[in-house]
């Protein structure tokens, strides 16, 4: 444990230009809340705690923070005071202390552990950005190296406005200075709000140097609209492409595969074009999957599987060797070794209140067209007909026919046709 490191992370904030009821820090970025790819990683770190400071009311928030402190913030007045609300949970703390920000989804423990990497002495630190777009932050005032203050752009003048290095909102500093220097920040501004920027001007008042080190603006962007939460997304998915390509994985066309952030892959793994894949998907090795497949959550896909066309398949194991290759869906099912699935097969998991399993033992060939209504069992070496409708088990090695009769009436068409031709 870094016993001398405390982490807040503020996620009171209502998000109002997400046009949304959901917390803005719970909209999810590769399948995960923005807030959980912050406290994940943070807790690289192995901080001695973590404090989540949530709006009153806020049980899905800290539901997502589960295992952090929550300190509530009681009204909405600015980042210092959500500070302020987490300082009370500071009280006997004296190590360090790092803010970070829960709609922030990009910041990596990486740059994290720079931002930590030197002994810290009665100083602040921050992250400092060259933004490609500058006009929506505040500008860091830096002389002799020293971060003087942080002018928001609205209250910069024109010599400021013309500075591109801004200001990324994260802050490292002794917990003790953290309490001495928040006690100091007023709402005396047009927004009757409590500021964090202010610690760097009262800091450099108080013979506090702020120092600051360079990072990509993609780490630190904060995600305050629908806009912002689309760019956040794609900056992951191209962080999760590169992380799979450099693991082996072949992507035929990485701009049309998603993937979610915890999905793991086995050797010699192919995704064609147009391929999503939910939370918690485990993929074997030598595994095909694509074009145009959905792989949701809770999926296992074992070594040497191939997944098709337009095949969706949610909370199932795939077993190894086995084949789904057109237009089928599978949900809640076990499938084993070496099972082929013929195009157009669903398994009927739902009865409109709850879901039931579907288990395929080994070597199954299921013909296509064929609707499996759970809770079923296909007993292994078993051959179902096309176009069959199961709705009891079939035995191991049985032929099941579950259809009706064809009735052929000789001559019929041709009289039909002459009919209505006539």
């Amino acid at each position: 444990m870094a016993s001398n490191l405390a982490v807040i992370i503020l996620a009171a904030g209502k998000g109002t230009r997400m046009k949304s009821d959901i917390p803005k820090v719970l909209h999810k970025i590769a399948g995960k809340a923005m807030l959980a790819h912050v406290i994940g990683a943070v807790k690289e770190l192995e901080p001695q705690k973590i404090i989540v400071v949530v709006a009153p009311d806020s049980e899905a928030v800290a539901k997502v923070a589960e295992g952090c402190e929550i300190a509530i913030q009681a009204q909405q007045l600015g980042t210092g005071d959500a500070v302020k609300s987490a300082v009370a949970l500071l009280k006997d703390f004296t190590g360090n202390v790092l803010i970070l920000y829960g709609d922030s989804p990009l910041i990596t423990s990486a740059s994290l552990v720079k931002l930590l990497d030197k002994p810290l002495k009665n100083e602040i630190r921050i992250f400092g950005f060259n933004a490609t777009n500058p006009a929506k932050y505040g500008r860091l005032i830096v002389s002799n190296n020293t971060v003087r203050e942080v002018v928001e752009f609205k209250d910069a003048n024109e010599a400021q406005k013309k500075l591109t290095l801004c200001n990324s909102g994260v802050y490292y500093l002794p917990a003790p200075l953290l309490q001495k220097l928040i006690a100091q920040v007023k709402n005396d501004n047009s927004q009757k709000e409590y500021y964090l920027t202010d610690l760097i001007k009262i800091g450099w008042k108080n013979s506090v140097e702020t120092s600051y080190l360079p990072i990509h603006e993609n780490e630190v962007s904060g995600v305050n609209d629908k806009h912002e939460l689309c760019r956040a997304e794609g900056v992951m998915q191209k962080r999760l492409h590169k992380r799979a390509l450099n693991d082996g994985v072949t992507i035929l066309c990485p701009d049309t595969v998603f993937m979610s952030t915890d999905t793991k892959f086995g050797r010699d793994v192919l995704l064609r074009q147009n391929v999503v894949i939910g939370e918690n998907v485990v993929i074997g090795n030598n595994v095909i999957i694509g074009p145009f497949a959905h792989i949701r959550p809770g999926t296992v896909i074992e070594n040497n599987a191939s997944v098709g066309n337009f095949v969706e398949i949610k909370k199932s194991t795939i077993g190894e060797g086995s084949k789904i290759n057109h237009l089928s869906y599978i949900g809640d099912s076990h499938l084993g070794k070496n099972v082929n699935i013929g195009a157009g097969t669903i398994t009927c998991n739902y009865d409109g209140f709850e879901k039931h399993e579907t288990q395929i033992e080994d070597d199954v060939f299921v013909g296509s067209n064929t609707s499996l209504i759970a809770p079923v069992t296909i007993g292994k070496g078993a051959v179902i007909a096309a176009g069959s409708n199961i709705s009891e088990n079939v035995p191991a090695g049985a032929l099941a026919i579950a259809r009706g009769m064809q009735k052929n009436l000789a001559d019929w068409a041709m009289k039909f046709k002459k009919k209505k031709t006539e």
